[in-house]
């Protein structure tokens, strides 16, 4: 019988990790709608812009330091994804998310395996796929995502929800399944690392 980890943590914060371009920020305010209902439910948050590959690489590994001291976040991605990647869309510059697994396995590892992502990105839900299930070590423990693309006016209604539920009490996969029910959309989805590693290996098995 599988020994599935439950997650027990307080986060200190929920850091926004916005990829997106000034103009895409300044249009469609999602980090902006983000911080806002956050901070009106009392969650702790910190807003980092970033511009290219490196300073999110660099952010992650500031985050790591961090965690080593203490700290426990939650790191919610707003940005442009697709089934392969994560990218800024205006420079052209892309990070696939096997590229995340080394920086996002130092920082799970930092914070106790208590790392969850939360994914505003078109199929955001492919992060999961960072994931190595044939290495004990994971990226995180585990991610909130869409599966398909996603209408930004969506996804910001759906961390609404998400972010409320939580603060009213609700694990996570309560306020998906809440999301899921109060925006009629099934594609919000939330998988932790080790469930999906177990799935994995025992496809290989069966093969």
């Amino acid at each position: 019988m599988i020994d599935y980890k439950k997650l027990d943590v307080e986060y200190d914060q929920v850091v926004i990790l916005d990829l997106l371009s000034d103009s895409e920020r300044t249009n469609w305010k999602i980090t902006q709608e983000l911080d806002a209902t956050l901070t009106g439910e009392r969650f702790s948050t910190r807003i980092i812009n970033l511009s290219n590959k490196q300073e999110l690489l660099d952010t992650l590994a500031q985050l790591t330091t961090e965690s080593k001291a203490g700290k426990r976040y939650m790191l919610h991605f707003v940005g442009h994804g697709n089934k392969d990647c994560i990218g800024l869309k205006h420079t052209g510059e892309l990070i696939t998310w096997s590229e995340l697994e080394g920086p996002l396995q130092t920082l799970n590892m930092a914070a106790d395996e208590s790392l969850v992502l939360n994914m505003t990105t078109c199929k955001g839900l492919n992060v999961i796929k960072a994931v190595n299930h044939m290495t004990a070590t994971k990226p995180f423990f585990g991610i909130v995502g869409y599966s398909d693309d996603l209408d930004y006016r969506v996804g910001i209604q759906a961390s609404k929800i998400f972010y409320l539920g939580m603060s009213n009490g609700l694990h996570i996969n309560e306020a998906l399944t809440k999301v899921q029910k109060d925006t009629g959309d099934d594609k919000f989805l939330c998988i932790t690392a080790q469930g999906y590693s177990e799935s994995k290996n025992k496809i290989e098995q069966q093969k």
